[in-house]
């Protein structure tokens, strides 16, 4: 058993002192309530946090029925899992004419609202004991912060005074604050899904089904709502209404916890249809507002966003009508960038290679397990790279493209190309999700069937890739299906 003094109630001097880092939120904005506020404690203290919480708080979590809708703070689930599962609603609506609407909102200062008493309450009831927690919340309320600056630390603190209204709120950048959160907001999803119903997407044959009223990683949290009527109209309204709701409660449950919503940020938007023609067309902006009210009373209009607007979350920018239009360009952007501070710099030809291997492609290609750019589109991300790189790596900028990314067992130099990679990872995340079997699966599984619904065909359309199914709205399956048409493979 590990033995450590502050399991006794012993609060050791060095572990009660805190220095705050204060960090740009938006490049070039150092506004004080625009700064993110990192605290760093002592590294033992920090560990021993790690140990009790995010290894053994987490894996007692885990073992109970904790809900699929959190995908932050959890192991085994990224921020692309969520953005997959929004992705395929929406895909499910574009394919069967499905009206869905989403709310995007984010959690004010989500850590530094949290109330200590309530996280003591979680953590207990998730195992951890409670001398453990009688420990760090005497720790947490000894902390005396400094603030660290490039200049040095200020020899200057703030603490909780004696007799003082008490200050809530845990550390960002403890290793016990993301775990809390993700139990905490379980618990606030889980009577959410209890009070609101989100979404229910049946699959073809009526055995699975799509069932959620949020898609949450860690305080990012965008609800969905669809109600289905006899006409688009009818449908739109309902819906509206239905997310307005939800969004509400959202709110509320949020507040009861000491949160907050920041209506200035949040935003929703409708996948809605034009009844008036055939195929039905997708509304560019949905008819009505929507309007919150925060714990005093006070009303807010939130913004109305279009549905070829992308939602900047989960570290992809997707737009509710399918377009990639937005992540393209900011990711051309970033090659572009990635090339300017390249040209001027020495580099050996190993140096060269250990930036593109770990540092350009990793950012570049994050989010390509759920994109869908053409070729002619990843073309342009290749050649904004290759005008500089080729000339760091010693190879001829005019070196034909068969010798450039073939592999090297074929006489090649396996240089990266930005269309094998999202191949690559698009297919690959199918294949791995297809055999984990989990949420993610399931949905692929109810989006699938009615695509191939659609498709009016009778054998597999990952089996059967000859056919072009152009007539589908654009997704990522119809996507995937003509990437394996290129390639002449098929998929069971």
């Amino acid at each position: 058993m590990m033995r450590l003094p502050f399991m006794y109630g012993f609060v050791n001097d060095r572990w009660s002192r805190c220095l705050d880092v204060m960090l740009e939120k938006k490049e070039g904005v150092r506004q004080i309530h625009q700064l993110r506020i990192i605290g760093l404690v002592e590294a033992d203290f920090n560990t021993a946090l790690k140990i009790f919480f995010a290894k053994q708080m987490v894996a007692n979590s885990e073992r109970t029925t904790l809900t699929e809708e959190q995908w932050g703070g959890r192991p085994g689930r990224t921020a692309t899992d969520a953005a997959m599962r929004k992705m395929l609603a929406f895909e499910y609506g574009r394919v069967l004419y499905v009206t869905i609407a989403l709310f995007a909102n984010d959690a004010v200062a989500c850590f530094d609202r949290m109330v200590p008493n309530i996280s003591t309450l979680l953590a207990l009831k998730y195992g951890v004991q409670p001398n453990v927690m009688r420990s760090r919340n005497a720790v947490m309320s000894k902390m005396t912060h400094g603030v660290r600056t490039k200049h040095g630390d200020s020899t200057s603190t703030y603490c909780q005074l004696k007799d003082e209204p008490q200050v809530a709120g845990e550390t960002q950048g403890k290793g016990d604050v993301a775990c809390i959160w993700s139990l905490l907001s379980h618990t606030l999803l889980r009577a959410h899904s209890e009070i609101h119903e989100g979404i229910s997407l049946n699959s073809a044959d009526g055995k699975r089904k799509i069932e959620k009223n949020n898609d949450a990683f860690v305080d990012d949290c965008d609800g969905v709502a669809s109600k289905r009527r006899c006409t688009a109209r009818k449908s739109e309204d309902a819906t509206r209404r239905h997310l307005q709701d939800g969004a509400q409660l959202w709110a509320d449950l949020i507040n009861a916890t000491g949160g907050a919503i920041a209506f200035h940020k949040s935003g929703w938007q409708m996948l809605a249809f034009n009844d008036s023609s055939f195929p039905p067309t997708v509304k560019k902006q949905p008819s009505e507002d929507i309007w919150l009210q925060d714990a005093f009373g006070c009303k807010t209009k939130i913004k109305k966003m279009s549905s070829s607007t992308p939602n900047k979350g989960l570290g992809c920018r997707q737009a509710v009508d399918g377009n990639m239009t937005e992540e393209y360009a900011f990711r051309l952007q970033q090659s572009r960038q990635f090339a300017s501070r390249l040209l001027s710099a020495r580099l050996t030809m190993r140096e060269a290679t250990s930036m593109l291997t770990s540092r350009i492609l990793p950012r570049i290609t994050y989010s390509m397990p759920v994109t869908t750019f053409s070729p002619d589109q990843c073309r342009r991300l290749n050649t904004a790279i290759d005008q500089v790189m080729l000339n760091k790596l010693n190879v001829h900028r005019n070196m034909p493209k068969a010798v450039l990314y073939s592999p090297l067992k074929w006489g090649g130099l396996n240089y990266p190309s930005f269309q094998v990679i999202q191949d690559q990872k698009g297919l690959l995340y199918m294949l791995q999700q297809l055999r984990w079997n989990g949420t993610v699966a399931n949905d692929m599984l109810v989006v699938l069937s009615g695509v191939q619904l659609m498709s009016g065909m009778v054998t597999p359309i990952f089996e059967n890739t000859d056919v072009k199914l152009d007539y589908i709205p654009h997704g990522w399956f119809v996507h995937q299906h003509g990437r394996l048409r290129e390639m002449e493979a098929t998929m069971w």
